[in-house]
């Protein structure tokens, strides 16, 4: 079953890079398989008592000291001629300063803060894909910050075309939650030799401060 969870996140991982966005809630229903523990279900990692000794790989931007504007550490921005939009990070881009942690201090770190100061952490942003927006279920009622970072650009991005301000044209939960799963799968990569998972993409670029 890990293999076969692991090759899902694999699969649903390439097809999203290939412009297949809404793979994202797969992505964020494999993550959950993987390692969310509730009151009623345990986790495949748990129960493979695997979860505890594992250092889940933290690849996120810094934010800065001091930092009064929003803050967004798995995904960056881009400009083109066609427009701007996020993407994620994954090891593609600048070396920022990359750990491994504790699964808990990996799940719930901060990893988003909005123009209205509230945080997200990877947990909320894979279990909102998951749980609310079709990935497993449909929830008609979603949490009203993160209807702001999903659908109201409250991290206050914007861009110009022909001298007139745009607004951010796209939702930066689904590129979060594909650097997310870029994350576990480097783990899993070099930790679980037995989970079968491939060397993720932009393995080859620097890691600052790791082997």
């Amino acid at each position: 079953r890990l293999r076969e969870q692991v090759q899902a996140l694999q699969s649903s991982a390439r097809a999203f890079d290939e412009g297949a966005e809404w793979e994202a809630k797969r992505l964020a229903v494999s993550i959950r398989v993987l390692v969310h523990d509730t009151k009623y279900s345990s986790s495949l990692l748990r129960q493979l008592r695997l979860k505890e000794r594992l250092q889940f790989y933290e690849i996120a931007a810094p934010d800065p000291p001091g930092n009064l504007a929003s803050y967004h550490g798995l995904v960056g921005v881009r400009f083109g001629a066609g427009g701007a939009s996020y993407y994620a990070r994954l090891d593609d881009g600048p070396p920022y300063p990359t750990k491994r942690s504790p699964f808990t201090d990996w799940w719930t770190r901060f990893v988003f803060r909005d123009a209205h100061a509230s945080q997200f952490t990877r947990k909320e942003l894979v279990l909102a894909l998951a749980n609310k927006e079709g990935g497993v279920h449909v929830d008609p009622e979603l949490d009203e910050e993160y209807i702001r970072l999903s659908r109201e650009n409250s991290l206050r991005w914007y861009f110009s075309v022909a001298d007139e301000r745009c607004d951010w044209p796209n939702d930066p939960v689904p590129h979060s939650v594909r650097h997310v799963a870029h994350e576990l799968l480097k783990t899993l990569h070099e930790q679980v030799p037995e989970a079968g998972a491939d060397r993720p993409h932009g393995w080859g670029w620097r890691i600052n401060g790791l082997p």
